[in-house]
């Protein structure tokens, strides 16, 4: 029915933000036709992520050109979506099940009690049995390489080939689960929940589906046709696509598993159907497309870049990684921590600690990566041998104790000054010369003491050029007092009295600086050495001392958090662990701002909530910013970036 509006008011201006673009808004229909009619005058904005429909029809000829595009290598790139790892059946599996379907071919197939259709092969118990055995073996094991302390445990979907095929994996699903229980030596009790559009009514789907996401009851999925777009669940990191699909269905269909969840780096699946030719010709259609908008110039056949590597990781390519990074660990003792941190003490330069701690971070990160492939595909016996020997559990104590040891080197660095501060501090007093109009007693004692002022002065430009925070208010007043005395330093008429005054001036800004690192230093220890907290303690302490100037009157809620330094201590500690937790399972984050600081955001949120601090909205985004800041300047730092 055909909605009637007043007449336009030129004081309002609608916006239609249409989402899902491609799937909800049939032309032919009705529904697209009464929202156009409802405002010709208003701003229509059409969101999908797969804007090619099919072969005649695309988003843009029903919604007009493209306004913005970013497509999936640069999502992966910017850290808000993972890397496909496609991995192929193992060979003892793909010919048991050629040798299953050969043999069904041979015999006549009963027929479905319901539709009195012939059943299908791939329907068939034999058939579906054998693809479960595979399944249920691979999902647990999956799962137990994947654990989490917490409980957790990551999700699975079976893409099946028909409605046929997803009923009678469900049926078998529990009785299979059972027959390999009774033979491991692994135990699962793996739940399954069937998703049809007429295997039950709405609500109890949704609760299927929910209880899904939320990992407390439901542990696979087997759908037909059905949650392939839209369908939103991060801990759905193994997909089991037995269905060839095309065009805007598969990338609907593959990037289910590609949402970040907590130290996965990649999303898996398991391709029984053989999609990386239709997925490569399905990328290509995309990128053509794409670079008709971003490249108009280019004529419609130009070659467009290859972009399947940056979607999808082979295997081959992570264990070359894992091979790279045992190498470059060779000389290590990774066996025994109190002999590993003696090595690691012994080294002064940052630079091979570094490359030290990417190569562990990169076996932390995918040693269980290549342990879920299986010998099959690993030609390395080297590699093979040492990730099934490999004790990850010492990981994150070597990375602490690198990481430790990098903390040290940069600490070293604020204390001594580095060869540019110690050539712009020489610059300095070459340019300093003292100039007498008489000589006199008091002039020679001047002189005589010449060189006294001169190492005041290059003590404090170090002192002031190295400090670690360079944001702090008493550190910005020392070092413009320093060069304000500094410009007195060049008389033509230079006396005893002038001399002394400037001799008592850069005293005592030594000596503030040095009361200034003394309270500091407390700090430091709180924090575990921590300079990025330090920082982010101070700013608080800073914001609540100039919320109170203004307001001299105010209450404690006017401050952030508050104005003790024991409460800021432990918010801030609370929050770091939580942070540095997420950054040790997911350093990619680092590499896109935007998405480390919607992180941030929500965990600074949470955190507080937990710690039952209620907080404005504004004092979050403070704490956040400042946090934010502090990590991705040393990421930023660290990594040349």
């Amino acid at each position: 029915e055909k909605i009637d509006l007043p007449d336009y008011n030129t004081n309002l201006q609608r916006i239609f933000i249409i989402d899902e673009a491609h799937r909800s808004y049939d032309p032919k229909g009705s529904f697209l036709a009464n929202l156009l009619d409802a405002d010709r005058n208003a701003v229509r904005i059409a969101l999908t992520g797969t804007p090619l429909i099919g072969d005649e029809l695309k988003t843009t000829d029903i919604f007009g050109n493209y306004i913005h595009t970013y497509y999936y290598d640069k999502s992966i790139l910017d850290g808000y979506t993972l890397k496909i790892l496609r991995e192929e059946i193992e060979t003892s599996y793909k010919n048991r099940l050629k040798e299953i379907y050969e043999d069904l071919e041979k015999i006549e197939l009963p027929k479905n009690q319901k539709t009195r259709e012939i059943i299908d092969i791939k329907s068939h118990p034999r058939y579906v049995k054998e693809l479960l055995r595979y399944i249920i073996s691979d999902l647990k094991k999956f799962r137990n390489l994947y654990h989490e302390d917490d409980g957790e445990q990551v999700g699975g979907m079976i893409i099946c080939d028909s409605s046929e095929q997803a009923r009678a994996l469900y049926e078998h699903f529990m009785e299979i689960q059972m027959e390999l229980n009774e033979k491991d030596k692994e135990k699962s009790s793996m739940k399954p929940a069937l998703i049809l559009y007429d295997s039950d009514d709405k609500e109890v789907q949704q609760d299927y589906i929910d209880t899904f996401k939320s990992g407390t009851d439901i542990d696979v999925l087997i759908v037909f046709n059905m949650l392939l777009t839209g369908f939103d669940a991060p801990r759905l990191k193994r997909l089991y696509l037995g269905r060839k699909l095309k065009d805007h269905g598969l990338l609907q269909a593959i990037t289910r598993v590609n949402r970040t969840y907590r130290k996965h780096t990649y999303g898996y699946i398991v391709d029984f159907a053989d999609i990386k030719e239709n997925f490569e010709q399905t990328n290509e259609n995309y990128l053509r497309e794409l670079n008709k908008f971003n490249n108009p110039k280019n004529a419609p056949d130009k070659q467009v870049p290859e972009t399947f590597s940056a979607i999808f990781e082979e295997p081959q390519k992570i264990v070359e990684q894992i091979d790279d990074a045992y190498e470059k660990m060779f000389s290590y003792n990774t066996e025994n921590v109190e002999s590993f941190v003696e090595q690691i003490n012994r080294i002064e330069e940052k630079q091979p600690l570094l490359e030290l701690r990417n190569s562990l971070t990169t076996i932390r990160n995918l040693a269980n990566v290549v342990r879920s492939f299986g010998s099959e595909k690993i030609t390395d016996e080297k590699v093979l041998k040492y990730v099934s020997s490999l004790d990850l559990s010492r990981i994150p104590q070597l990375l602490t104790e690198v990481n430790r040891r990098i903390d040290l080197i940069n600490f070293k660095a604020i204390q001594n000054p580095s060869a540019e501060t110690l050539d712009m501090i020489a610059d300095i007093l070459d340019g300093i010369e003292f100039h007498f109009s008489k000589v006199g007693t008091e002039e020679l004692v001047i002189k005589a003491n010449c060189e006294s002022i001169k190492d005041k002065i290059r003590r404090t430009a170090s002192s002031l050029s190295n400090y670690f925070d360079q944001e702090d208010p008493e550190y910005i007043t020392l070092k413009d007092l320093f060069m304000q005395a500094l410009a007195k330093t060049d008389f033509v008429e230079y006396d005893y009295a002038k001399f002394t005054q400037q001799n008592k001036d850069f005293d005592e800004i030594l000596e503030r600086l040095s009361q200034l690192k003394k309270k500091t230093e407390n700090l430091f220890e709180k924090y575990k050495g921590d300079a990025k907290f330090v920082r982010v303690h101070k700013r608080i302490h800073e914001e609540n001392k100039r919320r109170t100037s203004v307001s001299p009157n105010a209450s404690a809620q006017n401050w952030i958090l508050d104005d003790k330094d024991l409460t800021i201590y432990h918010t801030l500690m609370s929050l770091k662990n939580t942070i540095d937790m997420q950054v040790y399972n997911q350093e990619a984050i680092l590499k896109s701002d935007p998405y480390f600081e919607k992180t941030v955001m929500s965990l600074v949120g949470n955190g507080m909530a937990e710690l039952n601090i209620q907080s404005p909205r504004a004092d979050r985004e403070f704490i956040k910013d400042k946090i934010v800041a502090q990590y991705l300047n040393q990421y930023h730092a660290a990594y040349g970036v």
